[in-house]
């Protein structure tokens, strides 16, 4: 991916579950290096906003819509 006039390492994102093989698109370009803190953060929303202790991330994210998650 291009960041500026650099070539930078970077990721799509997918999440929940369904019909696509990855899931839903959420992100199309995020640099390697923010990765960690957004998987990071995505992770811990689920857990504080999960429905039962053993819901899990691909259902979470299929209660909403991509522009929430975002």
């Amino acid at each position: 991916m291009q960041q500026g006039d650099t070539s930078v390492e970077g990721y799509r994102v997918y999440v929940g579950t369904g019909d696509e093989a990855f899931g839903r698109p959420l992100y199309q370009a995020v640099p390697a290096t923010d990765l960690p803190a957004l998987l990071t953060r995505m992770l811990q929303i689920s857990q504080d906003n999960r429905r039962t202790p053993d819901e899990s991330f691909g259902t979470f994210a299929n209660r909403y819509a991509i522009a929430d998650l975002q």
